[in-house]
C-alpha cells in the first residue's frame, strides 16, 4: 500500500519528527515517501522547488502547480496532507481530483506574526471555501481542529506521539556534552528548541534569563534553531552584556543526546499546537517552564509549570530559580505506540471506505 506524505515546506521540527516518525515506525506493507516543497533538513525527500523560497505565499503559489503535476503523473493508494494552517484544504482539494483517499493533518493553532493580519484572512477564506467532508481530517488537539477546519466534525483528534526510549536520561551524553560545550558541573543549563519566530517568544527568553543574571552567576542558556529573528536576539543578549552566558546553536539531529546536559527546559511560547520539545524534556527528567498558552496535553509530569504571560519576566525568574526538587513521575499517554496505531486505524479506514 503506497501512502504519500505531503508537507510544504521540510523543516527541521515537530512536524517533521512526527512525519519521520511514521515513515520510521508504521507496519511494513506501508510503502511511504515524503514529498515536499522545499526540504531543508538531511532526510531523503521528494522535492518539488529546486529553489528555496521562505516566502509563504510565493513558496504555495509556485509549489501548487508542481504539486498538482506530481499528484497527476504518480498514483499511490493514500495522500497524507500535513499543515500548519488552513492552506492544506487547498492541497486537499487538488489532490482529490486524482485521489480519493485524501488525509489533512493539522498541526498548529495560530500564525505567526510576518504578515499577520493578511495571513489570518486568508486562513479564514479558505476554510469557508474549501472545506469539505470528503476528506480525513486528523488534528492534534481542538484549538487545531478549529484553526485549521473550522471545527470539523470528521476531524479525529489524535495527539502527538514521542519514542520515549529515544528521550529518556543519559548520565554518560550529559558528562559528554557538557564537557563538549565547556560546562562547568556547578553551572545551571536553561534550555530552549525551536525556530526564531514570534511563536517561540525568544524575546521574552533572553528577559527572563537577563533577571537570572542579577540573582546567579552560575546559570547558562541554550538556544538552538534557526529563523528570521535570530539576529535581532543575538543583538539583545550582546546589548544585555551577557552573551558569556549565552550559546546560539543552529538545527541539531541529535537533541535527544544534547538535552541531557540541560537542567531546566524554558518555554514561554505565545501558542503552541502541540510542543514536542516540551514533552521530550518532560521524558528526559527535565524541570519544565511554559507559558499558559501552551495546551495541557503536553503535561506529562509533575516538573511541568504554566505561568501566564501576563506574569513580568522577574516574576518568571523567581519561579525558575526557586523550583522545588521533587521526584519525576511521567504519564506514559503519549508514547509512540499508541499514535502510530491511531494513524494506521485512520488509513485503514480511509482504505476500507474505499473498498
Amino acid at each position: 500500500m503506497r501512502v504519500l506524505i505531503f508537507q510544504d515546506y521540510f523543516y527541521i521540527g515537530g512536524i517533521e519528527k512526527i512525519i519521520m516518525d511514521i515513515k520510521n515506525n508504521l507496519d511494513k506493507r506501508y510503502d511511504i515517501d515524503i514529498l515536499s516543497m522545499v526540504n531543508k533538513s538531511n532526510n531523503n525527500i521528494i522535492r518539488l522547488l529546486a529553489k528555496d523560497y521562505d516566502n509563504f505565499f510565493i513558496r504555495n503559489i509556485k509549489g501548487i502547480f508542481k504539486f498538482k503535476k506530481y499528484i497527476k503523473n504518480n498514483k499511490c493508494d493514500i495522500i497524507h496532507i500535513n499543515c500548519y494552517n488552513s492552506f492544506g484544504l487547498i492541497y486537499g482539494y487538488i489532490a482529490y481530483k486524482y485521489n480519493k483517499n485524501i488525509i489533512i493533518h493539522g498541526h498548529n493553532c495560530n500564525i505567526d506574526n510576518d504578515y499577520l493580519y493578511i495571513k489570518r484572512i486568508i486562513n479564514y477564506i479558505i476554510k469557508l471555501l474549501f472545506r469539505s467532508n470528503k476528506y480525513k481530517y486528523i488534528a492534534v488537539n481542538d484549538e487545531t481542529n478549529k484553526f485549521c477546519f473550522n471545527n470539523n466534525n470528521n476531524c479525529i483528534i489524535i495527539p502527538n506521539g514521542i519514542d520515549y526510549d529515544k528521550y529518556r536520561f543519559n548520565n554518560k551524553e550529559r558528562i559528554k556534552y557538557r564537557k563538549l560545550f565547556n560546562i562547568k558541573d556547578n553551572e545551571i543549563v536553561i534550555g530552549s528548541v525551536g525556530r526564531f519566530t514570534y511563536q517561540k517568544n525568544y524575546s521574552f527568553i533572553i528577559d527572563i534569563f537577563k533577571e537570572i543574571c542579577n540573582i546567579k552567576d552560575n546559570y547558562r542558556l541554550i538556544l538552538i534553531g534557526e529563523g528570521t529573528l535570530k539576529k535581532s536576539i543575538i543583538d539583545k543578549v550582546r546589548k544585555y552584556g551577557i552573551e558569556n552566558k549565552v550559546l546560539f546553536l543552529s538545527n541539531r539531529d541529535d537533541i535527544n543526546k544534547f538535552i541531557n546536559m540541560f537542567d531546566i527546559y524554558l518555554s514561554p511560547s505565545v501558542y503552541e499546537g502541540f510542543g514536542l520539545s516540551i514533552v521530550e524534556n518532560e521524558i528526559n527528567g527535565k524541570y519544565v517552564f511554559v507559558s499558559d498558552r501552551v495546551i495541557k496535553e503536553v503535561n506529562i509530569s509533575n516538573r511541568i509549570k504554566y505561568i501566564s504571560l501576563n506574569k513580568d519576566s522577574k516574576y518568571w525568574c523567581n519561579k525558575i530559580i526557586n523550583k522545588k526538587d521533587i521526584k519525576l513521575v511521567i504519564d506514559n499517554g503519549l508514547d509512540i505506540k499508541y499514535f502510530i496505531k491511531n494513524i494506521e486505524s485512520v488509513y485503514q479506514g480511509v482504505m476500507n471506505e474505499k473498498d
